[in-house]
């Protein structure tokens, strides 16, 4: 449930702010597509392998390790893309969420 949930909710964002990032970079892209739709002939190619390891199987470990790199990728791409429309990223928010997150992984791990 969670990871049809939460992770959705996440992938949609990230997916969200690769297209604001590709924007910002390429005013005159235009269209992106719906719902990251050949998402590798428009979004940084910086970007793709992160996105390839963004989910998960069917596996708990797996899904840590996806909501990390989820979370690592759209802090790197909102960043940059806060800086080149002229935002700042709120990094201590940030910080603190993820250390929230980090304790409830800790937990579920039994540590």
């Amino acid at each position: 449930m969670a990871l049809e949930t939460v992770d959705n909710q996440l992938k949609q964002c990230l997916l969200t702010m690769v297209e604001w990032h590709s924007l910002a970079v390429n005013p005159e892209l235009g269209d992106t597509w719906y719902g990251g739709r050949h998402i590798q002939d428009w979004a940084d190619r910086r970007w793709l392998p992160p996105l390839r390891q963004a989910w998960s199987r069917f596996d708990v470990a797996e899904a840590w390790d996806a909501l990390f790199i989820t979370l690592g990728l759209f802090s790197e791409v909102a960043s940059e893309t806060g800086r080149l429309l002229g935002y700042k990223y709120p990094a201590g928010d940030e910080l603190r969420v993820r250390g929230w997150i980090e304790a409830r992984r800790a937990v579920s791990r039994g540590v």
